[in-house]
């Protein structure tokens, strides 16, 4: 919930107050429209009044949320940062917005952002790992390759120096491994006491792992994807603007939403299952969830909007659901994690399906042993 986009929750909350306010001044200036002089001492002005109050204790609110935050960022990096960026990069750190803009031109599961995002100057990106529909044609696709063969072996790397033993230092590769910590010596004694265990994210000799390789996205391997991106946008516009996100969209939404659980995994395809880890009824209960949940959220929409008082709500749960939604659609990295959190307010809405329907069965039952009763009088 403390995610950058979540502030659209709060956006939401505040356009509902504003919109809600705007209605019941102008009912209220409606209803004292005969004696104009009456207008602002009466409904309207209430209203204005109110919904200002509201808006102000809400901004407030936020703002005091957001303080710690903004405060440490102003003390620590030397500038005004309230949320944090995109990226989640540090200030003046490299992002590889064409290389992103590029994923966004195709990408459209989750499976990719695993292993062409994630993995980012951290493991060899292929071209074998790229779908076929991620490129317009054989020169594109070659063009694609060429730039993953320059990222996976940037300039650096043969820079280095390679043989062991040598006590020359080189500032470069120390620059890269910044992240390596260094291990507290420890006794002999104590040593030998304690047997040697693989730390976690290490390979094992059980579960080797992708020999490990210098790898960069430098600028100029991320202007090549800038200008791939640019050419695949104005090509076909409609598909990044529309096709594309719909297809986030479903993928982000219509998911087993199993992340986190032992058998987590992708439904489709069937043969796939793994029945070690019982996906096979663990995938279509949790896929089957999510069908219900979406059913009963659709006839809760129904019920609400058959009584004007709870549109109000409805106008609030569209306002939480569908802006930051489709601000997720257009992102490289469709995760569906980031939209389990719509299903409280869908499971919310969707109870009004169920007692709207125990209130139908009720009235069908009692209008039932009417009819018996007055066939037997």
């Amino acid at each position: 919930m403390f995610r950058p986009d979540s502030g659209l929750f709060v956006a939401a909350v505040g356009f509902t107050l504003v919109l809600v306010g705007l209605y019941r001044a102008i009912a209220g200036w409606r209803g004292r429209s005969e004696n104009p002089s009456e207008v602002w001492g009466g409904d309207a002005h209430r209203a204005i009044f109110r919904t200002f109050v509201f808006g102000l204790m809400l901004t407030i609110g936020f703002a005091l949320a957001l303080a710690p935050w903004t405060v440490r960022n102003a003390r620590v990096f030397g500038l005004f940062q309230p949320i944090a960026p995109a990226q989640a990069n540090m200030p003046g750190e490299f992002v590889p917005r064409g290389y992103i803009q590029w994923l966004k031109t195709w990408v459209d599961d989750v499976k990719y952002t695993e292993t062409l995002e994630w993995s980012l100057d951290a493991l060899p990106i292929h071209i074998e790992q790229v779908p076929e529909y991620a490129f317009d044609s054989p020169e594109e696709r070659e063009r694609v390759a060429s730039l993953l063969e320059r990222y996976n072996n940037p300039p650096s790397a043969t820079s280095q120096p390679s043989a062991a033993g040598t006590d020359v230092p080189n500032p470069k590769a120390d620059s890269q491994n910044k992240a390596a910590v260094v291990a507290p010596e420890v006794p002999e004694e104590v040593a030998a006491e304690e047997p040697e265990t693989p730390e976690e994210g290490e390979d094992t000799p059980d579960e080797p792992g992708e020999t490990k390789q210098a790898v960069e996205m430098t600028p100029d391997v991320d202007a090549g994807f800038a200008e791939i991106a640019r050419e695949r946008i104005a090509r076909h516009p409609l598909r990044f603007y529309l096709i594309v996100p719909l297809k986030r969209a479903s993928a982000l939404w219509f998911d087993t939403h199993s992340q986190y659980y032992p058998f987590q995994g992708e439904l489709l395809p069937l043969a796939a299952l793994d029945g070690d880890l019982h996906q096979q009824y663990w995938l279509p209960l949790f896929m089957f969830l999510t069908l219900l949940y979406t059913a009963l959220g659709v006839g809760g929409i129904g019920v609400m909007w058959k009584d004007k008082q709870s549109r109000r709500c409805l106008l609030l749960l569209g306002l939480l659901i569908i802006p930051r939604f489709a601000f997720l659609t257009t992102m490289e990295n469709p995760e569906p994690r980031y939209v389990v959190e719509y299903f409280a307010f869908v499971a919310a809405v969707g109870s009004l399906s169920l007692t709207d329907l125990w209130d139908r069965l009720l009235h069908l039952s009692r209008a039932w042993r009417r009819s018996a009763e007055q066939r037997r009088a």
